[in-house]
């Protein structure tokens, strides 16, 4: 399969990234990494840190933040043009490509591409630590599309995607918009897919369609390449699975 087999499909962001089980990127080693890319990364955030995520199937709906383990802040750093994030905290980092919503689609550079300049960073963050494949938590592989999508599309969705949204025979409604949410272990990746869809409303007879597939997982010994090798496969299925065969040769 060729590295960009959808060239027109609205891709609109992908992320990559690595929850360690410890603080592993302290005051020390967060200025260490900050150093080292400030001159490509430039344009600086800081944001409340983020909570981990529950291998279980009882997720907890509000967990709580330890800053002891996440530190006070999770430090965003973008690119000049802010289509490369790189964001981390005491014990995560992760790499964004993201296409802002004034771009349009077919910009996506392919997945090759972004998880080598992820793979950069994490080798110098693993190095400079002398960390190993046995102090990561989970990691995981995200990919977010938007599509702008009309009214006649809208109410023909089965037409977009293999899915379609409920509909009653008993009353009188018409859907104006839905959220779609499934949460499925996956034991090849030791984690999880988690996939959410949603139609919101976007002026008069427009849509925006927002597609969101998040895999999760740590299977001890299998290092980064095979590990985010088979969170692509997964994802590539995923997609092609979900979207309908006539949307996806359009996108070709």
């Amino acid at each position: 399969m060729s590295e960009i087999k959808y060239k027109k499909a609205p891709v609109s962001e992908v992320i990559l990234g690595i929850t360690f089980k410890n603080p592993v990127l302290g005051r020390d080693a967060s200025g260490k990494l900050l150093q080292k890319l400030l001159a490509e990364f430039p344009v600086v955030e800081a944001m409340q840190p983020l909570a981990d995520d529950s291998f279980t199937h009882n997720v907890v709906p509000f967990p709580t933040i330890n800053t002891v383990v996440t530190g006070n802040s999770l430090i965003r750093l973008w690119s000049h043009d802010k289509t490369w994030l790189v964001q981390f905290q005491f014990n995560k980092i992760f790499f964004n490509w993201v296409r802002q919503d004034h771009k349009d689609v077919g910009h996506y550079p392919g997945y090759t591409p972004i998880y080598k300049k992820f793979l950069d960073i994490v080798n110098f963050v693993f190095t400079e630590n002398k960390l190993s494949d046995d102090d990561v938590l989970y990691k995981e592989l995200v990919y977010h599309d938007r599509a702008n999508i009309n009214s006649e599309e809208f109410q023909n969705f089965e037409k977009l995607v293999n899915y379609t949204y409920p509909r009653f025979r008993s009353i009188k409604a018409v859907t104006s918009d839905f959220v779609m949410s499934s949460r499925s272990r996956i034991d090849e990746l030791g984690g999880f897919l988690v996939f959410n869809v949603s139609a919101i409303p976007n002026g008069a007879n427009n849509y925006i369609l927002i597609v969101q597939s998040t895999t999760k997982g740590a299977l001890p010994g299998t290092g980064f390449d095979k590990w985010f090798d088979l969170a692509h496969n997964v994802q590539v299925n995923v997609f092609e699975d979900f979207i309908s065969k006539e949307t996806l040769n359009s996108w070709k």
